[in-house]
């Protein structure tokens, strides 16, 4: 699948990786290391010779300090956004929606859904998605105590899921070091799917039982 780099969802997926604090954090230390800089005085500028190079420096530090923490703080604001487009979109489902809804989702605003969905039980959760990647990639990687789980969610529309995606999720857990993977659809799940997946440790999470854990607890605030 072709990377769409001007569509703004996918840029907030993306910075939603990192924490909205994270960035601020980033943008106060670029703010002061450069404002030190700014005001440092050269040691024995006279037998340097050349004071012209050191002086730049300091006026360039001078201005840096106020453009450097810009694109930081733009990242901080967008990661919030995408973080806080997922909490929205958890609370309107767990009141009223359904799988009809959840289906109308489109993919960069389902994922954010399901991560938060998680997140509100408790689990840490990484976002690994990208537009390139294969149906067998893994989604979203969660943690919790010493466990480790694989969450593929690409077949969140597919009326129906075979063998061939639970086999694929279980080829991928070694990757990532889970032993446990998650494989999460609106549709229903084939019978042979649902065998294999016993024998291999997934766990099927489908349509109406994702909409229960959704309705189950609410976004954090």
């Amino acid at each position: 699948m072709a990377r769409r780099l001007a569509s703004l969802d996918d840029l907030t997926d993306s910075l939603a990786k990192f924490p909205w604090w994270a960035c601020v954090a980033a943008a106060l230390v670029a703010f002061l290391a450069l404002h030190l800089v700014s005001h440092t005085t050269p040691p024995n500028p006279a037998a340097a010779g050349d004071t012209a190079a050191p002086s730049l420096w300091v006026i360039a530090a001078g201005i840096g300090k106020w453009i450097a923490p810009i694109p930081l703080l733009i990242m901080a604001a967008l990661s919030a956004f995408s973080r806080n487009r997922g909490i929205a979109l958890h609370d309107a489902l767990a009141q009223d929606g359904g799988l009809t809804a959840l289906r109308a989702l489109s993919w960069q605003a389902f994922l954010p859904l399901l991560a938060e969905a998680f997140r509100a039980e408790g689990f840490a959760v990484v976002v690994v998605e990208a537009p390139e990647v294969s149906e067998a990639g893994v989604d979203l990687i969660l943690a919790a105590g010493a466990g480790t789980w694989c969450v593929h969610a690409r077949q969140w529309r597919a009326p129906a899921v075979g063998v061939e995606q639970v086999a694929a999720l279980h080829g991928a857990l070694a990757i990532h070091g889970a032993t446990t993977g998650i494989l999460v659809a609106t549709g229903v799940f084939a019978d042979e799917a649902v065998q294999q997946a016993q024998a291999l440790n997934i766990e099927l999470l489908g349509g109406e039982d994702l909409l229960r854990r959704v309705r189950r607890v609410r976004g954090p605030r």
